[in-house]
């Protein structure tokens, strides 16, 4: 009987702990106990890592204040983050079973079941006095402001104020404030931004310069032909303007090109550039008329229409060239102008109308005249037709073609070098004519007796070329050259075309020839400075100096300096650019030109402008608590810095080698973990940007974030 209750007690105690989970202690026969409990270092600052180390026996279960270590045997080294100072940590060890060498007491686990405290200690960390930083500003710019992210402020000469940075250490930056007018700050040395720590100092040295605008103005041709129009090509070689004007223009740009038609013999343009702090520059060339480029003076004189019913209307026009006055030779207009206009009405009979002028280039006064012929009725149309100007050069001329048809005709149609329905009259720009013939434009038009028919021509030539020499014999910087044989001396010709001028070019033994090279494509951080190198290689002939300049420097860069402008080859110049904080990102193309040319022409290269800041990064999970066994996706997101980023994971239970990276130009990413214990985890990650700045995640001013994972009894193995 005794062995049936026996076997039974035993059947259901198995029961109670198959069901119920009832564990048993790890290490059978072992009491657990807590010992030489401590803590590494003593002292410290919010954000630090401190050590919580010690001993156990046997205990089924370890904590280190609300974070739960599981079964724990031996010495254990726990990892801490401290997220205030002072901070106590409490070390916990318990036993389902037995403490050595008492308990302490008793609890229940996440299940509810009793769990003896077999050993408790406690360890501190204390804070760590923090010494204050020295920050020194040297601003050697008279009148000029500056100020602090500290909130400090200060004008020229040295002078220093103290901030009292955590132990990680705290970013102070200067920001450039006012200047005198006429003058452009220098960039900060070393750098705009730096980091205080405890008991440091960091130095900040500001300098400004007069800012230098210096407009060039260029005019081609100059000369110009008579008649003709010159291209004013203008730009800021000192690259510090910001804008333009001129009268003769209405571009605002610090650099481009305009078509003008001199009306003066010298003709003078002029532009003023404009930069920053009310600073600005002159520039003005004079463009003179070519000489024996006029053939003389002349009279255009036409009517419109040139035929009319009796008593009908006709616009009288006259156009004089190198002509200071004209007059009619009787009373039909009263305008003494070089050109101009007059309606003439009630014309009743064919009639001529002569104008006289005065030379302004001496020679035979010129004169004209137009006749307005007094058609019949019942008749065709009589087409009037003329084109303005008569002829011109190709690439430049856009003649007005005008018409009109007497006798109301019914249709009028073009044909030629036009073509389409026509009004009865009117007047139309044809466009600029590029080829070199002579261009025909006929009308017809038809009523009820039949059919008129007119033509005007405009006589398109080549544009005039004047031969130009160049430096490097059998060349022409304009024109055809006339031979490319011999050993030297050489001589050889440059032939113009439309009528230009020859040029006769020479050029000794002594000669040379060189060619330009750079080093490449280079990056600059805003605020900051690059420089570049421009070689020059030896060539034939015996070396001379060669100079060097920018004939393409972009606005947002500036040319802090540059050695051996001029220099012999074969030989290098390094530029040093910089870029400010408000320089456009991206590629920038610089073109450097040598004087006297060199074989391969100019050299470019390109400057990448890239973000001054480094990225700032901030990290969440995707809840602040989940279970044992339950994913959990971590988020990061990032503000500033140059993409691609790379992102690297680091934290409780997160691998290490090799740690999750990715790269993506995103400014988002994501990491999602599965935690097997419970506890406080954390997590954080840094990303670097392209320009290698790099920035870690903080919450609150804490490095990472945390996530409680909980007891989950689903998924709790017994």
């Amino acid at each position: 009987m005794k062995k049936q209750i026996l076997f039974k007690s035993f059947i259901l105690l198995f029961v109670v702990v198959t069901v119920f989970g009832i564990r048993a202690t790890p290490a059978m026969g072992a009491a657990c106990s807590l010992s030489s409990v401590s803590i590494s270092p003593t002292s410290g600052n919010a954000g630090d890592t401190v050590t919580v180390s010690g001993y156990v026996q046997a205990c089924d279960n370890l904590r280190i204040n609300n974070t739960s270590y599981g079964t724990t045997i031996g010495s254990f080294s726990k990892p801490q983050t401290l997220y205030n100072v002072p901070q106590n940590f409490t070390v916990s060890a318990y036993s389902y079973t037995d403490c050595s060498p008492s308990t302490l007491g008793s609890t229940v686990d996440d299940n509810g079941d009793p769990i003896l405290l077999c050993g408790i200690a406690t360890v501190s960390v204390t804070a760590a006095p923090l010494q204050p930083a020295t920050v020194t500003v040297s601003n050697s710019c008279a009148g000029s402001t500056w100020s602090s992210s500290t909130g400090n402020t200060g004008g020229s000469g040295s002078s220093s104020f103290t901030v009292n940075p955590p132990s990680g250490g705290q970013t102070v930056s200067i920001t450039r404030g006012s200047l005198p007018s006429g003058y452009v700050w220098n960039l900060i040395s070393p750098s705009s931004s730096q980091t205080a720590f405890p008991g440091g100092s960091i130095g900040f040295s500001l300098s400004c310069r007069t800012i230098q605008i210096c407009p060039a103005l260029s005019a081609s041709p100059n000369p110009y032909q008579c008649g003709g129009n010159t291209t004013l090509t203008w730009n800021d070689p000192c690259g510090e303007a910001t804008s333009c004007s001129a009268g003769w223009t209405s571009s605002t740009a610090v650099s481009g090109s305009q078509v003008v038609t001199p009306s003066a013999d010298p003709q003078t343009y002029s532009i003023t550039c404009y930069g920053p702090n009310s600073s600005s520059g002159f520039a003005s060339v004079s463009v003179p008329m070519a000489a024996n480029s006029c053939t003389g003076a002349s009279v255009n004189v036409y009517a419109n229409p040139t035929s009319v019913s009796s008593g009908g209307n006709s616009t009288i026009s006259w156009e004089g060239t190198n002509v200071s006055s004209c007059s009619p030779d009787w009373n039909w207009t009263s305008s003494t102008g070089a050109s101009g206009s007059q309606l003439v009405t009630n014309i009743l009979s064919t009639t001529s109308f002569p104008m006289s002028c005065i030379s302004s280039v001496g020679g035979t006064n010129p004169s004209g005249s137009a006749t307005v012929t007094v058609v019949p009725p019942n008749t065709p149309p009589v087409i009037s037709i003329s084109a303005s100007p008569t002829s011109g050069t190709a690439g430049v001329v856009n003649p007005l073609i005008t018409w009109s048809a007497s006798g109301s005709p019914t249709s009028c149609t073009a044909s030629g070098d036009w073509s389409g329905a026509k009004a009865s009259s009117g007047s139309a720009y044809q466009g600029v004519l590029s080829s070199v013939k002579t261009y025909t434009y006929t009308l017809s038009c038809t009523n009820a007796y039949g059919t008129g028919t007119g033509s005007a021509t405009v006589v398109v030539s080549a544009p005039r070329v004047d031969g130009v020499c160049s430096s490097a014999h059998w060349n022409c910087s304009a024109g055809t050259s006339s031979n490319n044989a011999g050993t030297g001396p050489w001589t050889w010709s440059c032939v113009g075309s439309g009528g230009g001028s020859t040029a006769s070019c020479s050029e000794s033994v002594g000669g040379f020839t060189y060619s330009l090279s750079n080093g490449g494509t280079v990056n600059v951080t805003r605020g900051s400075t690059v420089t570049s190198t421009v070689t020059r290689s030896a060539g034939t002939g015996t070396q001379a100096p060669v100079t060097l300049s920018f004939s393409v420097l972009p606005p947002d860069l500036a040319v802090q300096g540059f050695t051996y402008q001029s220099c012999t080859p074969t030989c290098a110049s390094v530029f040093t650019f910089s870029a400010d904080n408000t320089a456009t990102l991206g590629a920038h193309t610089v073109t450097v030109v040598g004087s006297p040319e060199s074989l391969n022409g100019p050299t470019s290269f390109t400057v990448n402008v890239l973000a001054e800041t480094s990225p700032v990064v901030s990290c969440s999970p995707s809840s602040s608590s989940a279970m044992v066994g339950q994913p959990v996706t971590w988020s990061a997101n990032v503000s500033g810095g140059t993409p691609p980023y790379t992102y690297v994971w680091s934290g409780t239970s997160i691998p290490t080698s090799p740690a999750p990276t990715h790269s993506t130009s995103n400014t988002t990413d994501t990491y999602t973990n599965t935690y097997t214990t419970t506890g406080l985890k954390h997590a954080t990650v840094r990303v670097t940007d392209s320009a290698s700045n790099f920035g870690d995640c903080t919450n609150g001013g804490y490095p990472g974030s945390d996530v409680q994972i909980n007891f989950n009894p689903t998924f709790q193995e017994f």
